[in-house]
Parts: structure tokens; sequence; C-alpha cells
């Protein structure tokens, strides 16, 4: 008998050991943040980014199960907090425009922030000057939706920054740059004529990467420019992209400008679809950015090649346009495959010094 109690006395101890590391454990899958017991996920802040527990510069002693927004693929995403972008020179530049827009008086160039939700491919039509900086890029006469095959986006009152492999079509460079307009066939439009094509010295037309280009305009621009975000991670996964282009796969270009809601996807995700085709034969790189819908309903599609990636970040009052990346390559629109966008924190560097 007293036998007996001895080893159920070393069971019972063993049992509260294995509990205590267990509990020790799930303590630690918490300081990873992993929720134990939980499918609550916190929204991150504004300055914060929901991005892989392994992709956060912070330590790991600093970890918090609160700080948890989402659990995927065997992976745990944090609230990480993201240091401000660089105060380059032509973010300088733009954000002063910007702070200075309730001292001008001109009306066009003015951006109406439009409170509706956004929804190319499963989005909706722009409002009317809702995004004055959306350039479309032309070849022809300039009267009719098919001869603009491009977007680019206005960063500066004499540039447009755009994808390299935008800058030819059938070896003809683009003759038109149509700025501002909602309708392409409208009037509120201003065309100017490219003066000078910037391409991205490591750019290789048979090939996806470095796809990034500036077309220096002959006239200044008198809209508001869209701004340049100098950090290598946004703060939203929300990103808004814009195109002309096709509303269906293989359809006909948009003369209304199209926007859609779309979110960030790990580089990781797009690597398994992408990885060894010939646009792409190393895959996904640090210089791309993969975004798309995770329901395959919202999508760029072709046409929309160009076109900028914006967030829209909220500057003391101010909500300030952001291109997060430049519409670069895709597969079937909307077809649950996200598409690439070439990241523009990696080439800001070079935007500024090839803006002289």
């Amino acid at each position: 008998m007293r036998r007996m109690l001895v080893v159920l006395f070393y069971v019972a101890i063993s049992f509260i050991s294995n509990a205590v590391g267990v509990e020790k454990k799930f303590h630690n899958l918490d300081l990873l943040g992993i929720p134990v017991g939980s499918n609550h996920f916190r929204s991150c802040n504004t300055d914060e980014v929901c991005i892989k527990i392994t992709e956060c510069r912070e330590t790991v002693e600093s970890w918090e199960r609160e700080r948890t927004c989402d659990f995927k693929g065997g992976q745990s995403y944090v609230c990480c907090k993201v240091s401000p972008p660089k105060e380059n020179k032509s973010r300088k530049k733009c954000l002063s425009l910007y702070k200075q827009r309730e001292t001008i008086q001109d009306e066009s160039l003015i951006t109406p922030i439009s409170r509706s939700d956004v929804s190319a491919v499963g989005g909706e039509n722009a409002a009317f000057n809702e995004f004055p900086y959306m350039a479309a890029l032309g070849w022809g006469s300039g009267q009719r939706k098919e001869d603009f095959l491009c977007g680019g986006v206005l960063i500066d009152p004499f540039y447009v920054l755009t994808a390299a492999h935008c800058t030819s079509i059938d070896g003809e460079p683009p003759n038109i740059i149509r700025i501002g307009g909602r309708n392409l066939l409208e009037r509120n439009t201003i065309d100017i004529n490219p003066d000078k094509i910037i391409i991205h010295p490591d750019y290789d037309p048979n090939v996806a990467y470095h796809d990034i280009a500036l077309i220096k305009l002959k006239s200044r621009v008198r809209f508001l420019p869209a701004c340049l975000w100098t950090h290598s991670t946004p703060t939203t996964q929300k990103l808004v992209a814009l195109g002309y282009g096709h509303t269906t796969f293989a359809g006909e270009n948009s003369n209304i400008l199209q926007k859609v809601n779309i979110t960030l996807f790990d580089n990781a995700e797009c690597q398994k679809v992408y990885s060894g085709q010939q646009s792409t034969p190393n895959g996904i790189t640090r210089n791309q950015i993969c975004a798309g819908d995770f329901i395959g309903m919202r999508d760029t599609c072709q046409g929309d090649s160009g076109g900028p990636l914006l967030a829209m970040v909220k500057i003391g009052n101010l909500e300030i346009p952001q291109v997060i990346g430049i519409t670069s390559l895709g597969s079937v629109c909307a077809g649950g495959v996200p598409s690439i966008y070439t990241r523009v924190s990696d080439y800001v560097d070079w935007i500024e010094s090839s803006m002289i």
C-alpha cells in the first residue's frame, strides 16, 4: 500500500511537471504571437503593419500575445511597428505641396477625398477628380480609348512614373500622356507630350525585374502629384490599384478610371506561382510586391500596367496618396493569383537622381 502511494505521488508530480511544461510551452507560443485557445486577432494601429513574426525586426522578448493580428499557413503574424519613411527630397517636396493645399485658391489643385468604399476587375468607377494624378499613356491620336494602353502616376509637376515595359509597344514610345481625368474621353483631362523617357538601367525587356521608368513631360502639370512611399513596408495591407485596363479578362479597356481594393500577400505566396516562369526566372525578388484578392474577385488586368498601387496615408489632417508599387505583371485577371508590382521604395534613390 505504501509503495502504491509512493508510485501515485511520483505520477502526480510528473503530471504537474508536464502540465507546467505545457503551460510554459503555451506561454512561449504566446510570446511568439500564436493565439492559444483564442481566435481573436487584433487590428493593427496606423503605425503598424501585420506581417510574419519572423519579418518583424523587434526582439522576441517584446512580443506579446495581444499583438497577434493573424495566423495562416502555420505562420503567426504580429502587429509590427514600422519606422517612418525616410524624408527624401522628392517626398519632402510632395508633402509640402499638400501642406499648402489649404492656402491654394485654384480648386483644380486640390484632391477631394472620396468617402465611398473602394471595391480593374471587380473594381468600381473612380469619382470625378478623385485621382487627378492618374496618367494614361497613349499611342495615336488620343481620340479613342483604345489609344491608351498603359497607365502611370504623376509624382512631380514634370514627371510621370510608370512601368518600363510600357515605354515601348511594337517598338514605339507613347506620344500622349493624359493626366487628371476620370473619363479618358472627357475634356477635364490634360494632354502633354513626353519630353524624355528614362528606363531603369537594369531593366531587361525579357523579364519582369526592375520594371520601372520615368517620363519627363514637356510642360508642367498643375495637379497635385502622388507622393513616393520610401519605406520598404507599407503601414497597411489594404491598398488601392488604379487603371483604365480591362474590366474582364481579355475584355475591352475602360474609358472610366477603375479603382480596386486589394491586399498585400507574402512574396512567398507569389513565389509558388511565378517561380521558374519565363518572365520571373529568379522567382519573386525583394524589389517586387505581391498583392491581390484572397477570394479572387478583384485584380488589376490587361491595360493596367504602369498604373499605381497606392496607400492612402493620413498625415495630420491630410490623407495623402503614397505610391507603393507600379503594376508590372499578372496572371489570369481575378483568377485567385496575386499580381506583381514593382516596389517603389527600392527605387527612390534612382528616381531622384533621374529627375534632373
